[in-house]
């Protein structure tokens, strides 16, 4: 599984808590509302055939909770918007056969892969 979310710090963490939770076969990318960001998961995209790739709570635009103090990612919900569409839709252009998982925030990632994959995922 590959699972997206908003900046490196949070990432890092999300990747600590799934292998707590017995999870071998991830990987955690941080993004960010860049060109450069774009690159980053344009590579991970084309590294292998993911099963699932899950799309953080703020980057998706489900939590309004979080504020992040970084000029590259947006604060604005229409930005927000926008950055999801365009990250989306390079996922759907590179990774078509992988199911897409939206997910609430880190904590919620193993929910949102139990949802869409089931158990067999770990």
């Amino acid at each position: 599984m590959l699972a997206i979310g908003a900046t490196k710090n949070m990432a890092a963490e999300a990747q600590n808590y799934l292998i707590t939770l017995g999870y071998k076969n991830s990987k955690l990318l941080g993004v960010y509302n860049t060109a450069e960001s774009d690159q980053e998961l344009i590579t991970a995209l084309k590294e292998k055939q993911w099963d699932a790739i899950s799309i953080g709570g703020y980057v998706n635009g489900y939590d309004q909770s979080v504020q992040f103090n970084d000029k590259n990612v947006p604060s604005d919900r229409a930005e927000i918007l926008l950055w999801f569409n365009r990250v989306l839709n390079i996922i759907h252009e590179l990774a078509p056969k992988s199911k897409i998982i939206l997910v609430k925030s880190p904590q919620d990632i193993h929910d949102g892969v139990q949802r869409i994959m089931g158990a067999e995922q770990k």
